[in-house]
């Protein structure tokens, strides 16, 4: 049987997490900066949306059609795309949680709701998306490491064999 001694303190922490985040303290930021400057953080808002579906997009269209030919610099381009996409949403979907004063929890509060709080779960796909990405861009830059090592060994047994010839 596995040990579960660490549930308690997860569930612990999730709960001091989520009412520490639905604080006061973020209606006071809503208040004092972003309405004062709501035509700017609109258009920020948007820009980012936009860009963040975008990447998203193309780095996915870039996954269904690519085969092997496609070089270390589009795989690398494809997940750090991806990661800041990825990061860029988490922080909208943030964002609109707090601004709304939900919660965390998967299930919505209300009876007559979806049932399942979409907000709330679209703050863990982003973190899904976020963790693949940036795993993919680590196993890539370990694979990039490797092969420019590769290289400086290949490079260095062809100088290694001109010496010896000479």
């Amino acid at each position: 049987m596995p040990d579960r001694t660490g549930d308690l303190p997860l569930v612990i922490g999730y709960e001091w997490l989520a009412s520490g985040l639905t604080a006061p303290w973020y209606r006071h930021f809503l208040g004092s900066v972003v309405i004062p400057h709501a035509t700017a953080f609109g258009y920020a808002i948007e820009l980012t949306e936009v860009l963040s579906g975008a990447l998203l997009i193309a780095a996915a269209a870039l996954l269904l059609v690519r085969d092997q030919r496609i070089g270390r610099r589009l795989n690398l381009w494809i997940a750090a795309s991806t990661g800041l996409a990825a990061l860029a949403g988490l922080v909208l979907a943030l964002n609109f949680v707090l601004a709304n004063r939900m919660g965390f929890s998967p299930v919505a509060a209300d009876s007559f709701d979806e049932g399942v709080s979409l907000d709330a779960l679209l703050v863990g796909v982003q973190i899904a998306l976020l963790g693949v990405a940036l795993a993919a861009l680590a196993r890539l830059r370990v694979s990039e490491g490797a092969h420019r090592s590769r290289a400086r060994i290949g490079k260095a047994l062809i100088q290694q064999t001109q010496t010896f010839r000479s």
